[in-house]
């Protein structure tokens, strides 16, 4: 079950989205998942959700505008193999913690940061993938840490 909380009243409210439940929520395509959703302020409790099967992440998160933060670190990407736009024009992420992803089948990646704050850091789990997230993110753009 998921549902929206709005974080405040007016014109212009941001949301929160929470997902829970007894069991795994088994994903079968992110694309388009939460895009063009600019008043997302945050998820709680996105670790239910298995993503252990999805290809496809294209533009997931594609103009989040209200995104600040977002922990990703439960996501598994081991059989993505598009992730253009998941992240672009998230302008005010500065935070992004995917320390499990792996993208060792990714052959589509366009855009991937576009648009997002130079500020942005990223956590990852080695080497190998700061390095593929830090040419993604382009020169003097974030910060990709190891944890």
């Amino acid at each position: 079950m998921a549902y929206l909380v709005s974080n405040g009243e007016g014109t212009n409210p941001t949301y929160t989205l929470y997902i829970q439940g007894n069991d795994l929520i088994y994903l079968s395509s992110g694309k388009f998942l939460f895009s063009d959703f600019n008043q997302l302020e945050g998820i709680e409790g996105i670790e239910y959700v298995d993503t252990s099967q999805v290809t496809d992440m294209a533009s997931m998160f594609f103009e989040c505008n209200s995104l600040t933060s977002l922990d990703l670190s439960h996501f598994d990407t081991s059989q993505v193999m598009d992730i253009r736009a998941m992240f672009s024009q998230c302008n005010n992420l500065i935070n992004l913690d995917f320390r499990n992803a792996t993208f060792i089948l990714v052959t589509v990646y366009d855009v991937i940061f576009n648009g997002v704050p130079a500020t942005i850091q990223v956590t990852v789990k080695d080497s190998e993938t700061q390095t593929w997230i830090q040419d993604r993110l382009g020169s003097g753009i974030g910060t990709v840490i190891i944890a």
